[in-house]
């Protein structure tokens, strides 16, 4: 049985190397992809999510999400994944167009026709949040919502956690999911510092196909900063390696809440032994999620091969 599924995304090149190898997991359906403003501004995220599914032939609707956070402006991260979020990796623009719905409305229609979808958030929760704000009864219609975010690192050993990017760009749309009585799944991002991709598996994966061609391209200017020079972390990769294969991680039920530094929104999750509806992934199989992606890759195959 494939799961439904809604992609929201900011991509971003760990975004794109998440999406494009979710493309070819053969236990899901993406039903929609939504663009979210996060690592790029609105514009360009739609634009790339469109130009991903163009590049690899998936008919999959594309929803524009809202231009900024809830309360707050927009921080890019032009830094990290270069001015039009690919790195080195250009294109000439897109054909497709994105939906007339708006990403809130398009979950929504989603989850009247597919109840039980899950939905899987590569960046700020601002989409999710529009949609459970709007639409209160759809918690009961959403199977799980799963975001890559906050850190397990600092969540279990510090007193003041770091500003995950995903959560502080926008942390009162986080409070919105967590508390909208939807379950709740989280991701933290440090897994994809442990499972990065050194320079000499990057040198590698240029030559397996046109996917590994384009990952490494994209890899070799990709500046996150929690890893060392020529490595690319996978952030949003561990999150969709969830999706794809759950029995890779370990998980505990958690009471996570936002708590502020300075002005940051930071995501505390409270490890409990009790039953609760948010649970906190504490451990992965990196073996094991190296297997899974690039096993993927190797099946991701351009329409031109």
């Amino acid at each position: 049985m494939r799961k439904n599924l809604i992609i929201d995304t900011d991509p971003g090149i760990d975004d794109a190397v998440a999406l494009i190898t979710s493309f070819f997991a053969p236990n899901i359906d993406i039903k929609l992809i939504c663009s979210t403003a996060g690592n790029l501004g609105i514009d360009v995220t739609t634009r790339n999510a469109l130009h991903l599914c163009e590049l690899y032939e998936k008919n999959i609707p594309v929803a524009k999400g809202l231009p900024g956070p809830l309360n707050r402006p927009l921080e890019e991260a032009f830094g990290v994944h270069g001015a039009m979020g690919f790195g080195d990796y250009v294109y000439d623009g897109v054909k497709t167009k994105e939906i007339d719905l708006p990403a809130y409305e398009a979950m929504h229609k989603v989850l009247e026709i597919y109840p039980d979808t899950t939905i899987l958030v590569l960046g700020p929760l601002t989409n999710v949040a529009k949609l459970l704000l709007e639409y209160p009864e759809d918690s009961k219609k959403i199977k799980e919502i799963i975001f890559m975010g906050g850190t397990k690192d600092d969540v279990l050993h510090q007193d003041k956690p770091y500003p995950e990017f995903n959560i502080s760009r926008d942390p009162e749309a986080c409070e919105i999911v967590l508390n909208s009585g939807a379950d709740v799944l989280i991701i933290p991002m440090d897994f994809g510092h442990y499972a990065y991709i050194d320079e000499e598996e990057i040198k590698r994966i240029r030559h397996i196909n046109a996917t590994g061609k384009l990952f490494a391209i994209m890899y070799q200017n990709y500046k996150d900063g929690h890893v060392t020079d020529g490595n690319a972390a996978t952030h949003d990769s561990c999150a969709t390696a969830y999706i794809i294969e759950p029995t890779l991680f370990k998980l505990e039920y958690c009471k996570p809440c936002i708590k502020y530094y300075d002005g940051k929104g930071v995501l505390v999750s409270n490890i409990t032994k009790r039953k609760t509806r948010w649970r906190l992934a504490v451990d992965m199989d990196y073996d094991g999620f190296k297997n899974l992606y690039y096993g993927l890759m190797n099946v991701a195959k351009t329409p031109n091969e």
